[in-house]
């Protein structure tokens, strides 16, 4: 099972992973409550974390914040 169904909580059958993606950035107002919060994180701490695609990293969040909307980013 790919490492972002596991982190999103979801099952193997359903949309991948870019369909989730564009629906998350299709509605950018349903997590702008952590958007910037996540953005800044990132730039923070990203540079520390050798391997780790600052931008990838970034759009795995917000997705997660997106469809787990009881724990957000936190």
């Amino acid at each position: 099972m790919p490492i972002w169904r596991i982190i999103l909580n979801l099952n193997e059958e359903g949309p991948s992973y870019s369909e989730y993606k564009v629906r998350v950035a299709a509605e950018p107002s349903l997590i702008a409550n952590v958007s910037e919060v996540i953005e800044l994180d990132v730039m923070r701490s990203a540079h520390n974390m050798s391997g780790v695609d600052p931008d990838a990293l970034t759009c795995l969040l917000k997705t997660y914040a997106h469809y787990n909307p009881e724990i957000a980013y936190c």
